[in-house]
């Protein structure tokens, strides 16, 4: 195997913490359409053994590793990420200061505010274990700031889930 074959080939890592209905998913490399059908089919057999209701188990995803994908592989993965059965209750996605980040954002863009992105992966845990809080819970936690704040400060990159 050479040298540009490690760089092209896709690798993911599919681990779980069932007490806390938590997958985490690591994502390194460059993908192809088979790495990709791959993925998603490891994450059907996943969720089809976590003990929660279907959509209500967290998803950890740290493609901070990742490559730059084609656009055919942005499309396949954005595929996989509004498939019904596959989707989360809350996903926290860590992108890191890669490039990839732009990609992620396009990955989960129809998302709904759901899905936040991440610099590291111990920020994005402790978002996924924070419970979510309805507009009207921030609103009142927030008196004189938006109903969705802005938690830049923080080491967040998007609208967390307060």
């Amino acid at each position: 195997m050479s040298n540009m074959d490690i760089y092209m080939s896709g690798t993911f890592s599919i681990t779980t913490d069932p007490l806390r209905h938590l997958v985490f998913v690591t994502l390194d490399g460059f993908f192809e359409r088979a790495r990709v059908e791959a993925l998603r089919t490891a994450l059907l057999d996943v969720r089809a053994g976590l003990s929660c209701p279907p959509n209500e188990h967290l998803m950890l995803v740290d493609c901070s590793g990742m490559h730059i994908q084609s656009q055919e592989m942005v499309a396949a993965f954005t595929a996989a990420a509004r498939e019904p059965t596959l989707r989360s209750r809350r996903a926290a996605v860590v992108v890191g200061k890669s490039l990839v980040n732009a990609q992620a954002r396009r990955v989960f863009k129809l998302e709904r505010d759901h899905v936040s992105f991440f610099l590291d992966r111990h920020t994005a845990e402790e978002w996924l274990m924070i419970p979510p809080v309805s507009a009207v819970q921030t609103a009142s936690r927030y008196r004189r700031g938006p109903v969705l704040p802005m938690s830049v400060d923080r080491g967040y990159i998007a609208r967390n889930g307060a």
